[in-house]
C-alpha cells in the first residue's frame, strides 16, 4: 500500500449546498432510468442527461469559489473538532470521484485517536509532524497495489445495482486488459498486444499496478480536499 495523508481542521460551511449537488452531478450524471450505457459495435457510449432543476451558473460560480479559495494550511487549531456525521458527509462524496472502471482502487483510514495520531506524526518530516497532532484528524489514502483482484467483486456489486449484464461484461473485459500490469512478464505481454493493436487504432500506454492505482487514488484525495472546503475544513496535503 502506498500512502497519502491529507489533515484538516474547522473553519466555516460556505458553498455546502452548490457542492454538494455539483459533485453529484458530475459523478453520477442524472438522466432517465431507461437511459443506460448503450454498447454500439465495438464501442461503448454514454448517453448523458441533463436535470432541468440543475443551474450550471451557479453551480460553476459555488465551485469556482470552491477551488480558488482552496489553500494549503500550515497550522490547525487543535481546540477545533470535524463533528462525525459531516465527515460522514464528506466521505460520501469522496466515494462519488470517478475511478478507470469504477474499481475504486483505495482505502481511505481515518485516524483521530491521540496514541494513534501520535504514532503517525512522528512518522512523518519534521515540517508535517505539528500538523497531524493538531488537526482534527487525518485521512490516509492507501493505494491498492493489487486493484484486479477486485474486478469480480466491483462488477457483481455493479450488477446488483442494475447495470445491464452486457455493459457489467463489457466493463469487466476492459477492466481486466487495461487495468496496469501487477508484474513485468504481464506488462510485457500488453506492451507488445497494444504495440501491435495500436498499428491499427489508439491505444493506452502500460501503466504499472502501482502508477495505476495512484493516478485513480488522486482524483478521490482531490474530491476530499475540495469537499473538505466546501463544509468548511482546512486541509493539508502531505506527501511524507
Amino acid at each position: 500500500m502506498k500512502l497519502v495523508s491529507l489533515s484538516y481542521a474547522f473553519s466555516g460551511n460556505r458553498n455546502l449546498r452548490c457542492f454538494q449537488r455539483f459533485i453529484y452531478d458530475v459523478a453520477i450524471g442524472a438522466r432517465p432510468a431507461t437511459s443506460m450505457f448503450i454498447p454500439t459495435s465495438s464501442k461503448v457510449r454514454c448517453r448523458i442527461f441533463s436535470n432541468n432543476s440543475h443551474n450550471p451558473d451557479a453551480d460553476a460560480e459555488a465551485f469556482s469559489r470552491i477551488v480558488k479559495n482552496r489553500t494549503c494550511t500550515k497550522e490547525f487549531d487543535p481546540s477545533k473538532s470535524v463533528p462525525l456525521e459531516t465527515l460522514e458527509k464528506i466521505l460520501s462524496l469522496t466515494q462519488r470521484a470517478p475511478s478507470s472502471f469504477n474499481l475504486q482502487p483505495y482505502k481511505a483510514v481515518i485516524v483521530r485517536d491521540e496514541i494513534v495520531k501520535k504514532r503517525v506524526a512522528y512518522c512523518m518530516t519534521d515540517n508535517n509532524i505539528k500538523k497531524v497532532l493538531n488537526a482534527s484528524l487525518t485521512l490516509v489514502f492507501a493505494s491498492d497495489l493489487k486493484p484486479g483482484q477486485e474486478i469480480d467483486k466491483i462488477m457483481a456489486l455493479e450488477r446488483e445495482h442494475g447495470l445491464p449484464e452486457q455493459v457489467v461484461k463489457a466493463r469487466k473485459f476492459g477492466a481486466t486488459v487495461f487495468v496496469g500490469s501487477s508484474n513485468e512478464a504481464e506488462k510485457v505481454v500488453k506492451k507488445t498486444l497494444f504495440s501491435t493493436i495500436s498499428q491499427v487504432t489508439q491505444m493506452p500506454t502500460i501503466n504499472s499496478s502501482e502508477g495505476w492505482a495512484f493516478k485513480n487514488t488522486m482524483t478521490a484525495a482531490q474530491t476530499f480536499i475540495l469537499g473538505c472546503h466546501a463544509y468548511g475544513f482546512a486541509t493539508a496535503p502531505m506527501e511524507g
